[in-house]
């Protein structure tokens, strides 16, 4: 029986009396714990110097008392006791500080998620821990090793020999910060350990070269069941993806499970990041097999994403989630630009310096730009991967770059990919285009691709075969009953007249081409450029082209408020009930036709369809706007309403389809899944065999519009495309190929079961069937022996955990040695018989092999696809220009719009427009807009001037009849009572106020900008609208610019305009110009007095109840006070007032700033009177008998209204001479005279009596 142990506290056990006989500590351990512990506690306790004593004797010398050993020993118990007890009480307030920091930084990254800025970042808090943790460590074995021996002991080594590894990682962490935003710092190198004594692993080996060749590349590693961030790229992912991030081994890390890469890479490429994912090149049975299979995975970057490649690139699973950024992003231009400046101020004999052309991008007032110089040619490319769409353009532009900046707002890239050198100019454009968007960036030197080597490398690309378009296809077309060298003898043709198409571009576009050729087979996504045939320029000849001032001013994608949709002419028009329906409404938005015939086959079109939908039907279902805002209602009442009707059924429904477009340009990029290459082809059959049923009939719209059939000549050849006889036929063999239940069924990786393998179709996938099932049937044919063995007749293979083929017996059973031990339970005990193992192996490597077969089997299924792209593109652009004639349809149908009237192109240019009303507003507003007449010809009036108060709505006014303009021609029905008028090359404007700081524009130098642009693009064709123009500078400097600009207008262009301004003295131009201009102003009720024109008076004024008294500052101050209705309604006439305090008033100025503005109106009102009043009566001297010829009289009119508006105060104060005399004032009289032009022989005998005079 073993004897019972007594309690004692463990400090009191350390110090226990020790045996006499003790063996000594082996050379270099560490002394015992007892020894080390009092060894540190008499090396941190003060001893004072005493005398050596004798031993045996505890008498001190001096006379001191006898002090016993005991209590000597017992003393110091109690002191290094107490003090172990202070040392453990810090250490545990170390601790908890620890504790409540890491929870603090905690709770910081959970309210970082939710928009609260954070007070430190996750991997500072794991740098800090991992710094604390190894300091403490340091410290403990510093101090234990370092303890003094005690008497009598042989010293120990104090310090063991230092590890320069591991001594080099602890100062790389200890020295290692993090800034405000949790980066760790560079100069440190904390990310990733390095050095010559630094040993890596053979997994940070791997991701060593792989970060070694893609520099630029933010890689996500498949390691096991996550994928992995390492180094500067984990500490990147811990701040976008708000993850953990810490060091393991020689890396920081962090890691995403699998499941959700999907999420992780749009995240990351939403934020500008190019992500690239790494996955294992070999599976781990196929890797068992082989000579390396000790050897660790071989790892390759499989796929590559950014903004404008994600959706055409490589499936990342997942499907449509919430959480992903971006998924619903209507179209993701790549844009390539190369530019070439042209030095205009180059002189002979010397090459252009660098300092000149930084001075001119400095000064974008230079002569050149103010003479409307040329300053640069620009190539464009701009190619979205996703639909197959490729746009390109090559200009000159200006200083400005008003020309590219329409292309970026029309294209709207999300990614742009900048040929160096970029000037100056193009460098202020590009950053303010981009960095509010967050459009990614980024630069390529073209000095490979100048002299003539972009044409040799773009002919070399149409030469070569298509990727992955040779034996595997030709295989599969064989087996499939296809003619492969028919299919190839095809594509060669294409091929070559793809490339006579390209070659015909200018160099500068051709060298954009090559570079964006280069840069998009780094992704895999290079074969979109094959198609010559889809490319077009981003305005074509029978296009309009609108400017990014028309753009931005007009509202027509985004509204001016808070750069949303909502609120646009996009916003209102859009009810397509498809995505490429959708984009492709958007450019026939931004590019309206110029081409009469064109016009005319839309409008039949959307005339024909609008009268098929059901009035009823609509009414109160049009929300406002947005897509597909009526299409449903309209699909429910149109049915069966006649083949018109069931037309407008099936377009109503097309909202049930996928992304088709995307659709059939990932499975040109072979990047779809079995599931997303069903549903595609799948859809576009079914459509096609509905509107395969819809009857066509000859004649015209126009003559019976309820008919058995459909007439307009634009719907009957889109019909016809959407049904082509190639597309059904194809599409009906590419699904016989394929199981579609398995491909909805399996995830997107299992093709296994995908193909049909019946009549000597994919016979490589059915070999490997064959060798699954023989090994199969090895291993069903050793059970029998198994359950022989066992002494069990009803054994089975059990499948655990995902390892198959598992023998179970019980614990007491009693199995051959050789049997492996897989798993155990209470119960029962599973093993792998060596020939059941040997067979199950076996059958992993033929399951493998069947993967990679039917992989390359899904691959040249595809490139088979692929050949027929062209017509299954067509098929889907067909059905995209069906979906925009029917939303406008329902457009028209529920706004009331009508259709506009054309004029042949021989007539005058004319524009009339009868109760024309803003399709925005009026959709907001309902019944309470009011609607207005306009009326602008060539042969008569063509310019309107229009003036009015503040807030009047004169604004409103020239947007609405210039976007009627734009929407009648795309097609469209207008809001309007009646509208007739020809087509414009052009819509031009001129609004609003802005800057841009980051281009060093001022609000000025944009107004000046803008209307260069116009005076030098207008034509007597074109409508011009310019509101306020010169309201940025001085008052006269204003009213000259917009004096001279209009105009010009009128002299040198000869447009139809409508100008609106605050100047009265614009309105002069009507006696140079008296039946072409015509001037207006916006009514209003003022003192419940309306605002009208006289009847019958004069062109000049209104009759107008002011309520004005002698006193000015009376009335202004009143003005101030007074009730201002307004009435929206254009009358002709001038407005005398703008009610600029009134409107002080309603943006609630302070009282006495209003107050002091009036008293200081009403003085300057009053001088600038006194003036002109001074004027008329030295004039008085002008006899009654002498009329003045209307010119003259228009002369001494200028004259006295040019005085009266240059109000100088410091001139009411310069003392006038008294001109009393007769002479003074004829020779006055005489000089102004002199002025005026001679149009009348009474003048001439009027001046030599005034000259006899003077004489005298």
């Amino acid at each position: 029986m073993k004897k019972p142990k007594t309690h004692q506290p463990a400090i009191s056990r350390f110090f226990a009396p020790k045996p006499k006989a003790t063996a000594e500590p082996a050379a270099g351990a560490p002394a015992p714990l007892h020894k080390r512990l009092s060894g540190e506690r008499d090396s941190l306790t003060p001893v004072r110097d005493e005398p050596p004593q004798t031993p045996g004797k505890s008498v001190s010398d001096r006379g001191q008392m006898t002090v016993s050993p005991d209590k000597v020993l017992s003393t110091k118990r109690k002191e290094v006791s107490k003090e172990a007890e202070d040392s453990s009480a810090k250490r545990r307030k170390v601790a908890k500080e620890d504790r409540e920091a890491t929870a603090r930084v905690g709770a910081a990254s959970i309210a970082d998620v939710t928009g609260v800025v954070p007070d430190a970042d996750v991997t500072g808090v794991v740098q800090n821990a991992d710094i604390t943790e190894e300091v403490q460590e340091t410290m403990e074995e510093t101090a234990t090793q370092g303890a003094a021996p005690e008497r009598g002991e042989e010293p120990e080594q104090a310090f063991p020999k230092s590890d320069p590894v591991r001594h080099a990682k602890f100062v790389e962490k200890l020295l290692a910060r993090s800034d405000d935003q949790g980066r760790l710092s560079e100069r440190t190198g904390a990310a990733q350990l390095t050095g010559p004594g630094v040993k890596y692993t053979p997994l940070e080996l791997q991701i060593v070269e792989l970060q070694k060749r893609y520099p630029d590349v933010l890689l996500m590693v498949e390691v096991g069941y996550k994928y992995r961030f390492f180094g500067e790229d984990a500490e990147t992912a811990a701040r976008v993806l708000n993850i953990f991030a810490h060091y393991d081994h020689n890396f920081l890390t962090a890691s995403v499970p699998t499941h959700r890469l999907h999420v992780h890479v749009r995240r990351l490429v939403e934020a500008g990041f190019k992500v690239g994912v790494v996955r294992q090149a070999e599976t781990a049975a196929i890797k068992s097999q082989g000579p390396n299979k000790s050897a660790l995975f071989g790892r390759r970057l499989s796929a590559l994403y950014t903004r404008a490649t994600l959706e055409a690139g490589e499936d990342l699973g997942g499907g449509s989630q919430d959480d992903a950024v971006g998924k619903g992003r209507l179209s993701s231009y790549l844009m390539c630009i190369a530019e070439e400046t042209l030095d205009l101020n180059k002189k002979p004999g010397r090459a252009p310096l660098k300092a000149e052309e930084d001075e001119m991008a400095a000064e974008p007032e230079g002569p050149s730009t103010l003479a409307g110089g040329f300053d640069a040619t620009f190539g464009v490319v701009a190619v979205e991967t996703a639909t197959g769409d490729v746009m390109y353009g090559h200009f000159k532009d200006t200083v400005m770059r008003s020309d590219l900046e329409s292309c970026m707002i029309s294209a709207a890239p999300v990614e742009l990919l900048l040929a160096d050198p970029i000037s100056a100019p193009t460098e202020k454009l590009l950053r303010d285009f981009a960095d509010p968007s967050g459009v990614r960036t980024e630069r390529v030197s073209r000095a490979k691709f100048q002299g003539g080597s972009a044409s040799s490398y773009v002919a070399d690309f149409y030469c070569s075969k298509r990727r992955g378009a040779q034996d595997g296809a030709k295989a599969t077309l064989g087996a499939m009953g296809g003619d492969a060298d028919r299919e190839t003898a095809e594509e060669e043709e294409r091929n070559a007249k793809s490339l006579e198409t390209v070659l015909g571009l200018p160099d500068l576009v051709l060298q954009a081409l090559a570079l964006a050729l280069d840069y998009l087979r780094a992704f895999g996504l290079e074969d979109v450029l094959r198609l010559g045939a889809s490319f077009r320029p981003f305005a074509a000849v029978q296009e309009m082209c609108l400017s990014p001032n028309a753009l931005r001013q007009l509202e027509i994608l985004r509204n001016s408020a808070d750069g949303t949709e909502k609120g646009s002419l996009l916003w209102l028009m859009d009810q397509t009930s498809t995505p490429f329906g959708g984009r492709l409404l958007q450019h026939w938005i931004c590019h309206p036709l110029r081409n009469l015939d064109m016009i005319k086959a839309r409008a039949d079109a959307v005339q024909e369809l609008a009268g098929s939908l059901s009035t009823s039907a609509l009414e109160n279902k049009y929300p406002g706007s947005g897509r597909g805002g009526g299409a449903n209602a309209a699909a429910a009442a149109a049915a069966a309403e006649g083949s018109v009707g069931g037309l407008a059924g099936i377009l109503g429904s097309l909202g049930k389809m996928p992304d088709v477009e995307r659709g059939i340009t990932r499975l040109f990029h072979r990047t779809a899944t079995p599931s997303e290459f069903v549903s595609v082809i799948q859809s576009l059959l079914a459509v096609s065999r509905r509107l395969g049923h819809v009857p066509v009939s000859e004649g015209h719209v126009a003559d019976d519009v309820s008919g058995s059939g459909v007439r307009a000549p634009l719907l009957r050849r889109l019909l016809a495309a959407a049904t082509s006889a190639t597309v059904v036929r194809e599409a009906k063999k590419l699904l016989a190929g394929v199981d579609a239940n398995a491909a909805r069924s399996v995830p997107a990786a299992d093709k296994t079961n995908l193909f049909v393998c019946e009549n000597g179709r994919f016979p490589e996938v059915a070999s490997c069937k064959e060798r699954i099932a023989a090994c199969e049937r090895e291993l069903d044919d050793l059970l029998p022996q198994l359950r022989k063995l066992l002494r069990n007749p009803s054994l089975q293979y059990k499948s655990v955990l995902g390892t198959d083929y598992l023998v179970e017996a019980p614990p007491a059973q009693r199995v051959p040695a050789d049997w492996i031990k897989v798993s155990t339970t209470k119960a029962q005990i599973r093993y792998h018989p060596p020939e059941v193992l040997e067979a199950f192996e076996s059958l992993a490597v033929a399951r493998e092999e069947l993967t990679a077969a039917c992989n390359r089997a899904w691959d040249a299924f595809l490139a088979d696809f692929a050949e027929h792209y062209v017509d299954f593109r067509a098929a889907v652009q067909a059905l995209a220009a069906l979906d925009c004639l029917h939303s406008l349809a329902i457009l028209s149908q529920n706004q009331g719009y009508v259709r506009p009237v054309f004029v042949s192109q021989e007539e005058p240019p004319q524009l009339r427009i009868t109760g024309g009303r803003h399709p925005v507003l009026e959709a907001t507003l309902k019944d309470n807009f009011v609607p207005n007449d306009t009326c602008l010809t060539a042969t008569g009036e063509r310019c309107q001037i229009i003036t009015g108060p503040n807030m009047g709505g004169k604004s409103v006014y020239i947007r609405q009849v210039a976007l009627i303009v734009i929407m009648a021609q795309m097609g469209s029905f207008v809001p309007a009572d009646s509208a007739t008028l020809h087509v414009f090359d052009n819509v031009h404007t001129r609004m609003g106020a802005s800057d841009s700081i980051q281009r060093g524009r001022s609000t000025f130098l944009e107004e000046l900008s803008e209307a260069g642009a116009i005076l030098r693009g207008a034509s007597a064709r074109s409508l011009v609208i310019m509101d306020e123009l010169g309201r940025g500078t001085s008052t006269m400097d204003g009213v000259a610019i917009a004096y001279a600009t209009l105009h010009s207008l009128l002299a040198e262009q000869r447009s139809l305009a409508l100008f609106v301004t605050h100047y009265p003295q614009i309105a002069e131009l009507r006696k140079e110009f008296p039946a072409e201009v015509g001037t207006y102003f916006v009514s209003y009720l003022a003192e419940e007095a309306t605002h009208r024109a006289p009847r019958g008076g004069s062109e000049g004024g209104a009759d107008v109840a002011r309520g004005e008294g002698e006193g000015g500052a009376t009335s202004r101050e009143q003005e101030a006070d007074q009730k201002v209705t307004f009435l929206y309604k254009l009358v002709p006439g001038l407005s005398p007032r703008s009610f600029g305090l009134h409107v002080a008033r309603l943006a609630e100025i302070p009282d006495p700033v209003v107050l002091r503005a009036a008293h200081m109106a009403a003085k300057m009102e009053a001088e600038v009177t006194e003036r002109a009043s001074h004027k008329r009566r030295r004039l008085t001297a002008v006899p009654e008998e002498v009329e003045l010829e209307p010119s003259n009289a228009a002369a001494v009119n200028e004259e006295q209204t040019a005085e009266t508006s240059s109000y100088e105060p410091s001139h009411q104060t310069k003392a006038r001479p008294e001109s009393s005399s007769e002479d003074e004032k004829a020779r006055m009289l005489l000089d102004h005279l002199r002025k005026m032009p001679s149009t009348a022989g009474r003048k001439e005998e009027f001046l030599e009596r005034l000259q006899e005079l003077v004489k005298a």
